[in-house]
């Protein structure tokens, strides 16, 4: 007897298990194409996983970001304030 195919496990769905796209990896569970995401099979790791992207997210940002070389633009006294010339351009030492 051959072995059955396992069967998604979103609640009363009888379609067949995708194959490595069906398995989820923060709740174990098996699902089929339509329940594979993790919002459509209410997945008990949603939370875990938004914060890991959001975690994921800021760590590349930070990494990205441009740092400004001091004394590349001047400053008004009041904060923020970026001095510029009659052209509306930044002026440059």
């Amino acid at each position: 007897m051959a072995p059955r195919k396992p069967r998604c496990n979103f609640k009363e769905c009888k379609e067949a298990a995708q194959r490595i796209v069906g398995d989820c990896s923060f709740c174990s569970g098996h699902y089929c194409s339509k329940h594979r995401m993790l919002e459509a099979h209410a997945c008990t790791g949603l939370e875990d996983c938004k914060k890991e992207s959001h975690a994921r997210n800021a760590d590349k940002l930070n990494s990205e970001r441009t740092h400004v070389i001091k004394g590349q633009a001047s400053y008004d006294s009041s904060p923020n304030t970026l001095t510029t010339s009659p052209t509306n351009k930044p002026e440059l030492p």
